[in-house]
């Protein structure tokens, strides 16, 4: 596979290594618990015994095989999640915790995601109650409130006042989508992508500018890489999808991306969402995010492949980078892609799924990132 060139910046300052002592021991340690491919798809195919010892290995001592409810054990591994990522903020500077309490906002997106699904087709309260993720820790969505609510419009005035007015003030805007042309979905179904989409641009614009916002320009440069890629990613993804199986034109496409990725600058998102088709928006991708995509036949290829190149930038920054801010969210990323994969994977050993789907499913049939690979 082609990898574009990831650069090393000069070894860190004295004061930068002081600075970052705490933390980059701290995330080296953490990183203990991250399992090889190998020991994943071992996951896949080992005795309840021997998963056991390889969950202990990866800090989770809260699970069992032998009866635990998918919801539970979901549960668990945003506990876990959440609690190392509350030690790694405490040692950062405030705007570097900044970051990363919006990094984790995403999990209360969810929520609000489920809250406002909830509102708009009708579902008792107790039916949304049940399907939201608990947040131990800094939580700033006032989820008694929302509960309350009549209806979603209701639901997005209550976010005023909160970390989340900004997101809400933007899904207000297209609340209704009476002006907005979305092909084969109408009413409520309309109202929920547009409100749900403009939802994930508002949360990924603001994880660029803050990121944009970090002083420090050796930290700047190692979470551009790794938030840029990521928003790349998810952009064409979201553009791919939007143009060719939504059906949206050109302008409302455009108006539901994100600015702030590495490769994929506005104008050319703009020129991009003009594509007529698949192939020719994927023949259009500026040289450096092309040959990652060569061969995709669908979406659903081109977000396997830019998923694993964005696995190895993060692999890259935690493993060959030191005494940056980088780091931290490398780990995290990775940590969070890991815990999903162990959800995937138990869930398939409870529904006794055949081993080679499962690895299948879970993009464990080839081996992942090797120690001697680089960009």
């Amino acid at each position: 596979m082609h990898r574009p060139f990831l650069t090393i910046t000069k070894s860190p300052s004295i004061a930068t290594v002081t600075r970052y002592a705490y933390l980059n021991t701290l995330v080296s340690a953490l990183s203990k618990r991250l399992l090889s491919a190998e020991q994943l798809r071992n996951l896949v195919d080992q005795s309840a015994s021997d998963v056991s010892v390889l969950l202990r290995t990866a800090g989770l001592t809260g699970i069992s095989l032998q009866a635990m409810e998918d919801r539970s054990l979901e549960q668990v591994l945003v506990d876990t999640l959440w609690a190392e990522a509350q030690r790694l903020i405490r040692p950062l500077s405030a705007e570097a915790q900044e970051l990363a309490s919006y990094w984790l906002r995403r999990f209360e997106i969810g929520n609000l995601k489920i809250v406002l699904r909830g509102k708009l087709t009708g579902r008792p309260k107790e039916a949304i109650q049940a399907d939201l993720i608990k947040i131990n820790g800094i939580a700033a969505l006032p989820l008694n409130s929302l509960m309350e609510a009549e209806d979603a419009q209701e639901v997005l005035h209550c976010l005023e006042g909160t970390p989340y007015a900004g997101v809400a003030r933007q899904a207000r805007s297209v609340y209704g989508g009476e002006h907005y042309d979305v092909p084969h979905v109408g009413g409520e179904g309309r109202e929920l992508f547009l409100i749900e989409a403009t939802i994930d641009r508002e949360y990924y614009s603001g994880l660029a500018r803050r990121v944009n916002a970090i002083q420090e320009e050796r930290d700047r440069h190692y979470l551009r890489i790794l938030i840029g890629y990521l928003i790349d990613q998810t952009n064409l993804v979201w553009l791919l999808r939007y143009r060719f199986a939504y059906r949206l034109g050109p302008p409302l496409t455009y108006f539901l991306l994100c600015p702030g990725g590495y490769h994929l600058r506005s104008q050319h998102l703009l020129a991009l969402a003009r594509g007529e088709n698949f192939e020719e928006t994927l023949h259009n991708l500026p040289a450096p995010l092309a040959p990652l995509v060569a061969g995709a036949v669908s979406t659903s290829e081109v977000e396997e492949m830019l998923g694993k190149h964005l696995l190895e930038v993060a692999q890259f920054i935690l493993k060959r980078t030191t005494f940056n801010l980088g780091r931290a969210f490398a780990y995290l990323f990775l940590r969070e892609k890991e815990l999903l994969r162990i959800h995937g994977i138990i869930k398939g050993r409870t529904l006794q799924l055949a081993p080679h789907l499962i690895h299948q499913a879970m993009g464990l049939e080839s081996a992942g990132f090797k120690e001697d690979e680089s960009f």
